[in-house]
């Protein structure tokens, strides 16, 4: 499938983002209208949401049989983060996880939330652009995983001796275990399209049966943790309602997936220019 976003702009002014088969091209200032054009493409029933100068709005609605998905499409206009690494002195080291970030998928979910003509068929999505003008971020969608899911990566051994490295998901919560009736995150970065299921959704199940989600499953790419559990690529805390300490998530880690040791495999930014 090949789907194409065209608006008035110069033609020397377009981005081609590539996934597996499918090429998007996109002007740099990527808006709602856009991402309705996208998913018209997909072959999906869109309309934006009007305005209302009452209350806030989510931007579009995707017409389904078993319910409408209600978007919001939010940005990192100004990357603060890349600006200081770049600026830095030398050596000077800058911890990798995103700050502001949070309070724009923030307040994409309660504009969703908030909508009165929401129902309770309805879902639920944040679409978060995270690419800079021209193609440019350091944003991409490993960069946000660990805000959503609370991912921590983890190596060690297990009780029979063998080694492991694997993606631990809610080690450390995330905002879906926050807001759990928000259904998905679409990240859309430099390169591709990734849309973030939430597993802890009550409509989890329901979300996964969609066009929406078969569609970006068919062309883009699918985070979906249970499946990558079930295949054995990563390890999922158990989500409790009172989670206790890290010390107590990794306890039940280790009764769970049988292991031995346990270790955070953590990275940072580092300003190391070349000579």
């Amino acid at each position: 499938m090949n789907v194409e976003i065209c608006e008035m702009c110069e033609p020397d002014t377009y981005d081609v983002l590539h996934s597996t088969d499918t090429e998007i091209t996109m002007k740099p200032d990527i808006d709602a209208g856009a991402v309705m054009s996208l998913l018209q493409g997909l072959g999906l029933s869109v309309d934006t949401i009007l305005e209302s100068s009452e209350n806030r709005t989510p931007d579009l609605r995707v017409y389904g049989p078993v319910g409408d998905i209600l978007i919001e499409v939010k940005s990192k206009e100004d990357d603060k983060r890349l600006r200081q690494l770049l600026d830095a002195p030398r050596g000077m080291v800058h911890p990798g996880r995103p700050s502001s970030l949070s309070s724009r998928i923030r307040e994409g979910w309660h504009q969703i939330r908030d909508y009165p003509d929401r129902t309770d068929a309805d879902f639920g999505i944040v679409w978060f652009i995270t690419r800079k003008p021209y193609g440019m971020t350091v944003l991409t969608t490993s960069f946000v995983l660990p805000l959503v899911y609370g991912t921590e990566l983890l190596e060690g051994r297990d009780t029979s001796g063998q080694s492991y490295e694997k993606p631990c998901f809610f080690l450390h919560g995330g905002m879906f275990r926050r807001y759990r009736h928000l259904d998905a995150v679409v990240v859309h970065d430099d390169r591709t399209l990734t849309l973030c299921l939430n597993p802890l959704s009550p409509s989890y199940s329901r979300f996964r049966a969609t066009d929406f989600a078969r569609a970006f499953g068919s062309s883009f790419s699918v985070i979906d943790p249970p499946v990558t559990e079930a295949s054995g690529q990563c390890f999922l805390a158990d989500c409790l309602p009172e989670p206790g300490t890290v010390d107590d998530t990794v306890r039940r880690l280790k009764a769970k997936y049988n292991l031995d040791t346990v270790t955070f495999e953590r990275f940072v930014l580092f300003n190391e220019p070349l000579e």
